[in-house]
């Protein structure tokens, strides 16, 4: 088990494997950059994919949630498509209403979707088991709902809310904090948070002191910032939705200039941009490698279809949703029919799926932090710089509860 020193130690040794020796690195994602020939044009019956989030109202609501998705399938696409077939991408916003959601999956089952990619929506508990009825998987879901942690529909990429919840307590001891507070939204889905904090922080012999609920109809942060500075907080982990997290940030800056934050934020690019060089120190946890700065195979390759597809951002939760299709593209090519049982049953038997961008995926074996759907604790820490760029710590990936070293690309 790496303790704090060992692992800022490694920091050097991180940056050469990502800046300079790539070649063992095996990214056997479909439809590569730089092809040798064309594809030919794919045709036949597309294959239906679905994006349900909530892109226009609701606390994670975002209109760009689709973005990497939609790079993903268009790449595909020009590439040949998936074994000659065309991808074809169906978004769903559920507008933040439980009717509109359910009515996503019946849409999903009535168009003979293969699979749901990327969804984000507090409203899983509404289509989900309509999915495993119809062994429609959910492929990349980003997890706020009770459902998503249990359905065996679900299928995410990364440890979401609770690796999250659990690495940036740790990566902000990490950076020097003795005494830490959380600041979280004040809703049922963020009220473990503490608990889950306090398990990422045990190997450190650290404990939350402070945990702040903040209300989502809050208007001023300079109360919930006094809250979390009471006790001569060192550090605070900000767990808010987009304008709050900014005026939190902000407020923080001014109450207390070097307090170190760790952030986590439904429209965590908007917020970078807003703070502007106030954004310097902040600490990140990601399910993936930050693409940019760094340059290996598979974070160029979705750089370039994102700008292919029009996409300037390359952060939130764009890696997500095109890691989702491209996860399943790599998947169905082993399928002797593509079909949503079909890619239902063998993601169930996964193991060890190359991403380029994450550890090795797999969905055989759940109940990391003893949330069932959870395969996997592991993240990376990011410094953000002045710019917003997000800089790697150590350049590695650890795991959210038992601080071991993971699986680098």
């Amino acid at each position: 088990m790496l303790g704090n020193a060992s692992r800022k130690h490694c920091t050097t040794t991180a940056l050469v494997v990502f800046g300079l020796s790539l070649g063992g690195l095996v990214l056997p994602l479909t439809g590569p950059a730089g092809a040798a020939s064309p594809a030919a044009p794919a045709s036949g019956d597309p294959i239906k994919l679905m994006m349900i989030y909530e892109g226009s109202a609701g606390v994670g609501g975002s209109p760009t949630l689709p973005e990497g998705a939609v790079a993903a399938v268009r790449a595909i696409n020009k590439a040949g498509g998936v074994g000659g077939r065309r991808l074809v991408l169906i978004k769903c916003d559920t507008k933040n209403d439980p009717n509109q959601a359910a009515a996503c999956g019946r849409k999903a089952v009535d168009q003979g979707v293969v699979a749901l990619v990327g969804d984000l929506t507090t409203y899983g508990d509404q289509f989900l088991p309509l999915m495993q009825e119809n062994k429609i998987p959910s492929i990349g879901t980003l997890t706020s709902n009770t459902t998503d942690f249990i359905s065996p529909a679900s299928f995410p990429i990364g440890g979401g809310a609770i690796a999250t919840f659990a690495n940036l307590p740790r990566f902000l001891a990490d950076e020097g904090a003795k005494k830490i507070a959380l600041v979280r939204i004040d809703l049922g889905a963020a009220a473990a948070a503490t608990a889950i904090g306090n398990k990422g922080l045990a190997s450190t012999g650290l404990k939350i002191t402070n945990e702040v609920p903040v209300p989502t109809t809050a208007p001023d942060m300079s109360t919930y910032v006094a809250a979390a500075l009471a006790g001569g907080t060192d550090g605070i982990v900000v767990i808010l939705p987009g304008q709050q997290a900014l005026q939190f940030v902000q407020a923080a800056r001014q109450a207390a200039p070097d307090v170190k934050l760790a952030l986590a934020s439904t429209e965590a690019g908007p917020v970078t941009k807003a703070l502007g060089p106030q954004v310097k120190g902040v600490v990140q946890a990601l399910d993936s490698i930050p693409t940019p700065p760094v340059r290996i195979p598979a974070g160029r390759q979705f750089a370039k279809e994102m700008r292919a597809a029009g996409y300037d951002e390359l952060g939130g939760f764009a890696p997500n949703s095109w890691l989702s299709v491209r996860a399943f593209a790599d998947l169905a090519k082993e399928l002797p029919e593509v079909t949503a049982p079909a890619t239902f049953d063998k993601l169930e038997q996964t193991t060890g799926l190359a991403t380029g961008l994450t550890p090795p995926l797999q969905w055989t074996t759940g109940g990391v932090g003893g949330i069932p759907r959870i395969f996997t604790g592991c993240q990376m820490s990011v410094r953000l710089t002045a710019k917003g760029v997000q800089k790697p710590v150590t350049g590695k990936f650890f795991d959210s509860f038992t601080n071991a070293e993971c699986p680098t690309p």
